[in-house]
This record gives structure tokens, C-alpha cells and sequence, in this order.
């Protein structure tokens, strides 16, 4: 498609120059998807041109296998509806679904991998998009360090699957908010493992949050979010420490962190706790309380106070309490 126009005719608006520039890289990156074997392609449309709002599009795509520029997939199948695109209502006008027996890319690697999504409008005209997705095996590979760093760590989860929403913006097109429920078994890091791991979590972008400075490190990169969540680990085990159950529940409105409903079960006992920082000032408070056999935990400690806690028994172990607060440097 040229983007010019030849000698004494009108130049090309720079619109149309940028619709031609997007339509040469999309048919760029269809030439780099390739299928082993041919695909099956059915694609049914339907409208009226009178009124778009008619329209009415049902894809599917079946293959054996693809390989794209993102990473390739096996047993792929892919299936897709839109109906009303322009007066939709509350009703999700988009709708999709996709499986995958593996998959594979830089970052990742699973099996069995299923995708479900519904896209529709919120009161306000947003964009909401309703997520199911899951794979029974993943293997991923998180960077570490500094940007650049070729430092990586390995996750391993033998099932997980999130399911949750999120809100778009459409013009300019931004994230206001999103939600949805982590579950995770099996999981496997390397500063420790899980049986069994949840997270409930919501955010929220705010208007008007605060401004940050350096002082505030890596939570100036989410000054603007109102985040809340709920954590529930089972059957945790690292070099250092198991605890049979860990649960925890906080909330982050630019500058303070709020942690409450800290509750674990370990060594025969329990620990009970809660914290809030303000980041800003740094200035942390916290408190809790906890029963658990604290002979088990003696190698977190220094040489010193090893040998002074050794020196000391007991038949149950003590209950024990404290308050906190400090200013961080």
C-alpha cells in the first residue's frame, strides 16, 4: 500500500498515512504465523449496512499446531462470536474461547491451556472483559535484578487458573480497574513451595492520589492504584521455616500499606499479627501475638541469642505478645 502520492496529487492525510502503516504491520505479522498442517477456518458474517449494530460473526479455528513470533501451541482451538457491537447493553458483545494442549514461549511453558472471555460495556461506557483462564501444568521463568538482567527464577505450578475481570478505558485506551481470584496448586519457587495457594484481590485506579518521590522505591509505581487482598497459603515449606497455614489480608492507599488478619499455624502453635507503614514517612507500627514452639525457629536468630534460647525449656510453649513502632531509614 503506498504511503505517498505521486508528483501534483494531494498528499495522503497523515490519518490515512497511519490506518496504511497499521495494515502493512498487521499483514507483517500474519506472515510470521505458520501452521504445520493446514488449519480449518470457518467465519460466518452477517450484517445489514444500513445498521451496523446488526452484525452478527461467528469464527472457529481448528489446528494441530502453530508457531508464531509470541511462542507455539499444539491441539489449538479457537472459537469466537460478536453480536451487537454498538447497542450491546449489559450483555458481553464479544465473546471467546480457547484451548491449547501446550504451549510453549520464551517466558513459559504448560499444558492444557483453556482461555474464556466476554467482552461488554459498563454503565460508564468502559470496556469490561470478563477472564477464565487456566492450564494444568506451568512452567515459568521470572526476571530478577535490574532491567536487562538476564537473571532469572523458576516458577512451577502443577494447576493454575485465574478467574477475574478487567475495565478499559477505551479513548485513550487505559486500565481502570481490575479483579479476580488466583488458585494454585502445587507450587514450587525457588525460596519455597505450597500445597495449595489463593489470592482474592481488587484495584482501582484514583484520581488525585498523592505524588511520589524516590524516597517511595517500587510503590511510586502504583501511587495511583487503590489495591485490596486476601492471601491463603497451605502447607508451606522454604530452607528456613513451614508453617502448616498462612493467611493474610491488606489493603494500599498511596502512602500506607495496611496488613490485618495475619494468621499462621505453625510448630504446634499459632501467630496472630498486623502492620501498617506509611511509606512517606516511613514510620512503621505493628504488633502480634504468638504460642508456637519457638526452639524450631532458633537458626533465623544470631549465634548469641541461639545459645540463650537453647539454655531455656519449657513443657508448652509460652504466649507471647508485642508492640512496634519504628521509623525505617
Amino acid at each position: 500500500i503506498p504511503s505517498t502520492a505521486g508528483a501534483g496529487a494531494n498528499p495522503i492525510p497523515a490519518a490515512a498515512a497511519a490506518r496504511q502503516d497499521s495494515l502493512r504491520q498487521f499483514a507483517a505479522t500474519l506472515n510470521k504465523i505458520h501452521f504445520p498442517a493446514p488449519p480449518r477456518l470457518d467465519l460466518n458474517l452477517t450484517a445489514d449496512g444500513r445498521d451496523p449494530d446488526t452484525l452478527r460473526m461467528n469464527l472457529t479455528l481448528v489446528s494441530d499446531g502453530v508457531q508464531t513470533p509470541w511462542g507455539e501451541a499444539t491441539g489449538l482451538n479457537l472459537s469466537a462470536e460478536c453480536a451487537r457491537p454498538i447497542h450491546s447493553g449489559s450483555e458481553p458483545f464479544v465473546k471467546a474461547h480457547l484451548s491449547a494442549e501446550s504451549f510453549s514461549t520464551p517466558e513459559a511453558r504448560g499444558r492444557r491451556l483453556y482461555l474464556t472471555a466476554g467482552v461488554s460495556r459498563t454503565a460508564e461506557s468502559n470496556l469490561q472483559v470478563a477472564v477464565d483462564v487456566g492450564a494444568n501444568f506451568l512452567a515459568a521463568r521470572l526476571k530478577t535484578g535490574q532491567p536487562g538482567s538476564a537473571q532469572t527464577n523458576r516458577l512451577e505450578a502443577a494447576s493454575l487458573s485465574w478467574n477475574g475481570s478487567v475495565t478499559l478505558q477505551p479513548s485513550p485506551l487505559d486500565l481502570t480497574s481490575a479483579s479476580g481470584h488466583w488458585h494454585a496448586v502445587r507450587v514450587a519457587t525457588p525460596w519455597g513451595s505450597a500445597d495449595t495457594a489463593d489470592l482474592n484481590w481488587n484495584a482501582a485506579a484514583v484520581p488525585g492520589s498523592p505524588a511520589a518521590d524516590a524516597s517511595w522505591g517500587l510503590w511510586a509505581k502504583i501511587n495511583r492504584w487503590a489495591l485490596d487482598w486476601q492471601a491463603d497459603l497451605g502447607k508451606v515449606v522454604t530452607p528456613d521455616i513451614q508453617l502448616d497455614r498462612f493467611r493474610c489480608a491488606g489493603s494500599w492507599r498511596a502512602p500506607e500499606l495496611v496488613l490485618t488478619n495475619l494468621d499462621a499455624s505453625l510448630y504446634s502453635g499459632g501467630l496472630s499479627g498486623r502492620a501498617h507503614l506509611d511509606v512517606a514517612s516511613r514510620e512503621l507500627e505493628a504488633g502480634a501475638r504468638f504460642d508456637f514452639e519457638a526452639h524450631q525457629l532458633s537458626r533465623l536468630l544470631p549465634p548469641v541469642l541461639q545459645t540463650r534460647l537453647q539454655e531455656i525449656q519449657w513443657q508448652r510453649p509460652p504466649r507471647a505478645a508485642f508492640q512496634a513502632r519504628v521509623v525505617l531509614p
